[in-house]
Order: structure tokens, then sequence, then C-alpha cells
């Protein structure tokens, strides 16, 4: 009944956490270049949630990911180099150049305190990023950049004891680690149920954090899949979903939180 209790509570937080700290601080979580471990990005001014987009400040952002960042004041322009990518903006205009290619941004890039703040999505996604946003932990707003996909909040709350169970035997609850597994008969977004193909898992769940953080995966293959979900850097909070496989088939879904 205990566990039952934690996985309710725990999805209850994730459902009403973005309510409950629109006006709290956000801190940005990100992983930067030479695969670094995740960690808390020092910012002088804190992101701006506005109309459901986030502006950050844009040098510190591109920088810690190893881009190069030059500032025209004669046209107000803004032009990120790096990682085959040149993104051209300008303060006050949505639309953008990304290899030439006209994208239109949620909100124009503005300075606030001598800071040039850009939308974080656009910015890190064009950057070959993931975001994602999370108030799962502490009721603490953080935004995730990393270069691996990580599974939502919402995704999340999903995990219950419909579509998953704890086994009799299982070790989990030692040090407050709660340890769940799929049902033979359970699904997870996407269709995903044992016995489903790691094409499938991939095609879903997209970039794994481990082991080989990418999608050239054998048909036929063997072993363990390891995706994050959201995390406070260095704490041991965080939530874990990792898929096992044997020779391709989804044979084991373990939620670890």
């Amino acid at each position: 009944m205990k566990k039952i209790t934690m996985v309710i509570i725990l999805s209850f937080m994730m459902l009403v956490g973005f309510a409950s700290v629109a006006s709290a601080e956000v801190r940005v979580v990100i992983e930067g270049k030479g695969d670094e471990y995740p960690h808390y990005l020092e910012l002088n001014v804190s992101p701006i949630i506005e109309n459901g987009s986030s502006l950050v400040p844009m040098r510190a952002i591109a920088e810690d990911l190893g881009f190069q960042v030059d500032w025209d004041p004669a046209t107000a322009g803004i032009t990120l180099k790096g990682n085959e990518k040149l993104i051209q903006m300008n303060i006050g205009s949505q639309q953008a150049l990304v290899n030439s290619i006209p994208i239109n941004m949620s909100l124009a890039p503005r300075i606030i305190e001598s800071r040039t703040m850009v939308p974080l999505r656009f910015i890190s996604e064009s950057l070959g990023y993931f975001v994602e946003y999370s108030t799962a932990w502490n009721n603490m707003a953080q935004i995730f950049i990393t270069p691996y996909t990580l599974i939502s909040d919402s995704e999340l709350a999903g995990v219950n004891y419909t579509n998953f169970s704890q086994l009799p035997d299982d070790s989990s609850g030692m040090n407050g680690i709660v340890k769940l597994h799929l049902k033979k008969d359970g699904l997870i977004s996407g269709s995903i149920q044992l016995s489903s193909s790691i094409k499938d898992v991939l095609q879903v769940y997209g970039v794994p954090r481990s082991p080989y953080r990418n999608l050239n995966y054998p048909a036929d293959w063997s072993g363990k899949l390891i995706y994050w979900g959201t995390f406070v850097p260095q704490s041991g909070m965080g939530t874990f979903l990792e898929f096992s496989f044997d020779r391709g088939v989804l044979s084991d879904l373990t939620v670890s939180y």
C-alpha cells in the first residue's frame, strides 16, 4: 500500500506542478559539450516564461554547448556558429535563418538587463539539442537541455499499477528507491508492450541515454537501453526507464524512482 501511495503522489505532483510554480524561479539543467554530466547552468538573468514559451540568456547556453556567438550592434544581429549550423537572428524579429532557411520563432529575441534573451526551445533544437520542462521534483521548475531525449512528466504520470507491478521478490524499496515492472498486458506510449521490437521503442522514445546513444541498433540486438526521466542533478533524485531486450524483443521494462 505504501508503494501504491508513493506512485499516486508522484503522478499527482507531476500533473499539477506547472500551475503551482508558474511564477517561481526556473533553473536550467544542461548537458554541455564533451558529454559532460548534467549540471545547473549559472545565469545572470533568470529565464522568463511568456505565453508558454521560455526566454533564456543566449550567450550562456550557446557557449556552454560549445557554439560561437557574435553580436553586431549596428544591426542588432545575432549569429551562432557550430556543429555545422549557422543561426542568424535580430532583436525584435520573430524570423530567424537556420543555415539560410527562414524559421519563425515563438517569441522575438529581446535585451533584458544587458543580456540577449532568445526562445529556449528554438535555440536549443536548432543547435541539435532536446528541451524538456519539468516540475516533478520538490515543486521546482526545471528546464532540461540535453542531446538525449528525456521521458516527460506527463509520460511518468501514467506509471501506475494498471500497467506496472512490483514483483514479490523485488529488492526495490531499499534506500527509498521504488522499482516497477511493466505487466505482460501493460501498455505505454506508442502502444509499446512486452514483445515490442527495439525498432518500435527507438521510434517512440528516440535517442537513449545509454549505452550507444544513437539509433543504430541491430534488429536482433540484446541488452539494455536506459532513458532518463526528469531529475535533480547530483542529488540521486530522478526517474529512470530501463528497457531490456532479448534478440531485438522487449523482455522487461523497469521504472525506478
